[in-house]
C-alpha cells in the first residue's frame, strides 16, 4: 500500500519547484502506514553514536518509533553484510554500475556522472549512514560527485578519482567520529579548499549541510563554515536558499535515500529528524524556528509513515503556514515508489539500488539526481510489484532504461531482467 496524504495551509506563496498535485486519497490514521522498517542493519562505526540518544544503525523494532515490514513476497531477504561488493566483471555488465566494493562503486558512479572535472567533491563515510543521509542531494546542489571513505583511511581508488576530477573544494560531511582527522589531512593535499559540514549529532549535521550547500553565498573557493571578517558565517540561515525540502527519519536509512534523487532533481535538501518533535532536544526547535517558515521552506515533503515521523510534523507545518504532504508506503520499497510517483511525471531513465543496505543508494542518489532520474529500491533477487508498476507508469519498464547500482551480490541477474517478486 502506498499513501500520499497532504496538508495545505492558506496564504502560502507559489513554489517555483512544486511537484505535481498528488491524487486525493483518504488521510491515514497513525497506524495505517509504515515506511522505514529495517531488513539489514549495517555494521556501526565505532564511536559514531548519535548525541540525541537514538541507537546508531540499529534496525527499528515495533513500538520504538520504527515499523516492522512484512516479509518480502519472494521470501526472506539474504543476509547481506556488504551487498554492494560484487565480482570485478560486474562493472562491465550492461545497465549496471558497480565496483569491487562500495567505495569503488561510488567511484564508478562519479566517472559516469562527471567524465570531466567538477568544482566540488563531497565525501561521506561508507561505514555508517548517520551523518551521510543528506549528502547525496547536497552533492547535486554544489555540482560534484559523492564519494565514500573509511573512517580512518581514504581508499586509493577514491584518492585517484579525486585527482581525476580535480576539484577546487572538498566537502566532508559528518564529524570526526564518521570521517577522522587523519582522512581530512589526506584530503587536504587533493584540493585547494576543504570544508567540513558537521554538527553535534546526525540532525545537526543535516541542518549544517542544508544551510551551507543551499547558501546563496556558496562558492567553491570559499570555506563556508568559517566566520567572515564581518563576524558572520555564510552558512547562517539568513542565506538559506531552498523553498522545498524533504524530511525523513534519521534513525534508519531507506526513506532518506529514497528521497535523495527526487530532492536532487529539484535542488532541494533532505533533512533528517527524530520520530517525534516532542522531547527530542534542541534539533527540532532549531529546525522549526530557523527553516520552517514560508519565506524559507514553503513546501515540506514528509517521507515515511507515522511510525517513522509522527503527526507532529504536519502540525508544525500547519502552524507555520507551510504546504506539507506525506509520502509513504507499507514497506521501504513502496515508500520509494510513493516519493517517485509524486515527484516524477516523466523521466529519461531510472536507477535501482538494493534496499537492504545504504552505500549504493547513497552514492546512487547523487548520480540519479544529477541526471533527473528517480531512484527505486529493490530486493536483491527480484523487483517488487509496486516498483514495476511505477516503471510502467513512466514508460520505463524495460531493462535498457534501468541502471542497476552495485554488483551481483547486491542485485542479481533476475533483477537485471526486472523479474518480479
Amino acid at each position: 500500500m502506498i499513501v500520499l496524504t497532504g496538508l495545505l495551509s492558506v496564504g502560502v506563496p507559489a513554489v517555483a519547484q512544486a511537484a505535481p498535485t498528488p491524487p486525493t486519497t483518504p488521510t491515514p490514521t497513525p497506524s495505517a502506514t509504515a515506511g522505514t522498517g529495517a531488513t539489514q542493519a549495517p555494521v556501526p562505526v565505532d564511536g559514531a553514536k548519535p548525541a540525541d540518544g537514538q541507537p546508531d544503525e540499529v534496525a527499528p523494532v515495533p513500538g520504538t518509533g520504527g515499523s516492522a515490514e512484512p516479509a518480502p513476497a519472494g521470501g526472506p531477504e539474504r543476509d547481506v553484510t556488504d551487498v554492494d561488493e560484487g565480482a570485478e566483471s560486474d562493472a562491465e555488465r550492461a545497465g549496471r554500475v558497480s565496483g569491487t566494493d562500495r567505495f569503488e562503486t561510488a567511484v564508478q558512479l562519479s566517472k559516469s556522472s562527471f567524465p570531466g572535472t567538477a568544482p566540488v567533491v563531497v565525501i561521506a563515510t561508507g561505514e555508517s549512514f548517520a551523518d551521510a543521509l543528506s549528502a547525496g542531494p547536497a552533492a547535486v546542489k554544489v555540482g560534484g560527485p559523492l564519494l565514500l571513505t573509511y573512517r580512518d583511511d581514504l581508499p586509493a581508488t577514491v584518492t585517484a578519482e579525486i585527482k581525476r576530477v580535480n576539484p577546487t573544494q572538498i566537502i566532508v560531511v559528518g564529524g570526526t567520529a564518521a570521517v577522522s582527522m587523519r582522512v581530512e589531512q589526506q584530503l587536504r593535499s587533493l584540493a585547494p579548499y576543504l570544508d567540513r559540514y558537521s554538527g553535534s549529532d546526525r540532525y545537526a549535521t543535516s541542518m549544517t549541510v542544508a544551510r551551507c550547500a543551499w547558501s546563496s553565498r556558496f562558492n567553491p573557493s570559499v570555506v563556508m563554515t568559517e566566520t567572515s571578517e564581518k563576524g558572520f558565517r555564510l552558512c547562517d540561515r539568513i542565506f538559506f536558499g531552498a523553498d522545498t525540502a524533504y524530511l525523513a527519519v534519521g534513525s534508519n536509512f531507506p526513506d532518506a535515500l529514497a528521497a535523495g534523487a527526487a530532492a536532487g532533481r529539484i535542488a532541494a535538501p533532505v533533512l533528517v529528524g527524530p520520530t517525534s518533535n516532542r522531547g527530542s532536544g534542541g534539533w527540532s526547535t532549531n529546525f522549526d524556528t530557523a527553516l520552517l517558515s514560508p519565506d524559507r521552506i514553503s513546501d515540506l515533503r514528509i517521507v515515511g509513515g507515522y511510525n517513522a515521523l509522527d503527526s507532529e510534523w504536519e502540525q508544525i507545518a500547519s502552524r507555520k503556514k507551510i504546504n506539507a504532504v506525506r509520502l509513504s508506503g507499507s514497506t521501504r520499497y513502496d515508500t520509494a515508489v510513493a516519493v517517485n510517483s509524486y515527484s516524477f511525471r516523466q523521466a529519461p531513465e531510472v536507477y535501482l539500488a538494493t534496499g537492504s543496505n545504504f552505500p549504493d543508494a547513497l552514492a546512487g542518489a547523487a548520480a540519479a539526481g544529477k541526471r533527473g532520474a528517480p531512484l527505486y529500491l529493490s530486493q536483491g533477487d527480484c523487483v517488487p510489484e509496486s516498483v514495476l508498476t511505477d516503471l510502467d507508469r513512466l514508460g520505463l519498464k524495460t531493462p535498457s532504461k534501468v541502471t542497476l547500482i552495485g554488483g551481483l551480490n547486491a542485485l542479481d541477474a533476475n533483477v537485471e531482467q526486472l523479474g518480479r517478486c
